[in-house]
């Protein structure tokens, strides 16, 4: 029987040997298939891992580290990250950014999870990059601390989009501080610079009738007609500037209000009438259809007209009338302002209505070459247009269109 035995236990023991040495061999088989899966994700992804020990120095980088960076990471290797920022790190040396740091080196020493540090790199080329990087610590199933592992990825798209959002708004901030002073300047020294002039204008145009007796001597009347005319060219230049500082069109909507052709005519020119009349100038009006209502913003539409009659009016010879039309358009409504005056050369009508430009720039009261680029932004803030015919010798004539809308419609903002 023992005999029998014997072989019999011989043989179930090389089988159970042989079982347990395939076994072994599919074990190591699957443990290095999960190896090659997970070089495979670690390389191939976009993010990479990394690995440190329990002195929180690196034992592992995946390879596509170095397509982000552009820096061999192998020679970080047996380095702590703070040792590593110190040699490629690219941050700004900002409290913000020594206190981010030191979180960080309490969640090591504390051995506590971190999530999504960002910190800047300069690349070999010079280039900064951004990476996002978490990390969780590792433990023995005694307890005990051997590291930490993470995964990283590239964030300098979003980091830099964010940097110049940034930017941005505080180039805007800094551009709507600069403009809120610049208004309050323009505002404040028209008005300042209005008061003395006006008083220059009226003496010097008394002494200039010589109301109250002869001066005594031509060069005398001569020196009160120069400083009239000189206060009045000054006049003018700070007229327009009050006009830009008030019409510059901050973000705020117009003050719409209802008005009828005839009313707004006659407001227009019960102001422009004065002017006229020192050049020797005639205005009428033409308004076929009196009862004609519209909305607009009343102040800024009657600085438009006076703009344009003012111009119209200086440039005319005396003795010339100047027209202004106020009648509805297929658009709403339209305003014309016409001359026959010497008239506009071609070459300057595709730039009339830029800043600081003027047809004769020598020529007593021609003012700052504003007030055109005026007329047409407070056009634009109503959403109409402002075209201009002119012939050479024969006179101007400005077209203002506004399109059709009511007092209680919402007015559009100032802005361009």
């Amino acid at each position: 029987m023992g005999h029998i035995i014997a072989p019999i236990e011989s043989g179930a023991g090389g089988k159970c040997k042989q079982d347990q040495t395939e076994n072994l061999r599919d074990a190591r088989g699957q443990l290095a298939q999960a190896e090659a899966r997970f070089r495979a994700f670690a390389e191939a992804g976009s993010d990479w891992l990394w690995e440190t020990d329990e002195r929180h120095r690196f034992t592992y980088f995946s390879a596509s580290v170095q397509k982000h960076f552009a820096t061999p990471f192998r020679k970080m290797l047996g380095l702590t990250r703070h040792e590593a920022i110190a040699k490629i790190g690219a941050d700004p040396d900002t409290t913000e950014t020594r206190e981010k740091w030191d979180r960080h080196a309490e969640d090591l020493a504390a051995h506590r999870p971190f999530r999504d540090l960002q910190y800047a790199v300069r690349s070999e080329n010079g280039e900064i990059r951004y990476s996002a990087i978490s990390g969780d610590p590792i433990f023995t199933e005694s307890g005990k601390f051997i590291g930490y592992r993470g995964v990283a990825r590239n964030v300098s798209t979003t980091v830099k989009a964010e940097l110049h959002a940034r930017a941005l708004e505080r180039e805007r901030d800094l551009a709507i501080t600069a403009k809120t002073v610049m208004d309050r300047f323009l505002a404040t020294m028209s008005h300042e610079l209005r008061t003395p002039l006006n008083a220059i204008i009226g003496f010097s145009e008394l002494m200039s009738k010589e109301a109250f007796g002869p001066l005594g001597g031509k060069t005398y009347r001569d020196y009160a007609s120069d400083i009239l005319g000189s206060a009045q060219h000054l006049l003018s230049i700070v007229e327009d500037l009050l006009g830009l500082s008030r019409f510059d069109l901050a973000d705020q909507p117009l003050e719409l209000e209802t008005v009828t052709a005839q009313s707004l005519s006659n407001d227009i020119l019960a102001i422009a009438q004065g002017i006229g009349l020192q050049r020797g100038i005639t205005l009428e009006q033409d308004i076929p259809a009196p009862s004609f209502t519209f909305a607009i913003d009343r102040r800024g539409i009657k600085q438009v007209a006076l703009n344009l009659l003012s111009n119209a009016i200086k440039f005319s010879p005396p003795t010339e009338t100047v027209i202004l039309r106020i009648a509805p358009h297929a658009e709403g409504v339209e305003i014309v302002v016409r001359d026959s005056g010497p008239g506009i050369p071609s070459d300057l009508l595709e730039t009339i209505f830029e800043p600081l430009q003027m047809v004769d720039p020598h020529r007593a009261g021609s003012g700052a070459g504003l007030g055109l680029w005026i007329t047409k932004r407070i056009v634009t803030a109503h959403e109409g247009t402002i075209s201009l015919e002119s012939t050479v010798g024969e006179g101007t004539t400005v077209y203002v269109r506004l399109p059709s809308r009511n007092a209680d419609q919402e007015a559009p903002n100032r802005a361009d």
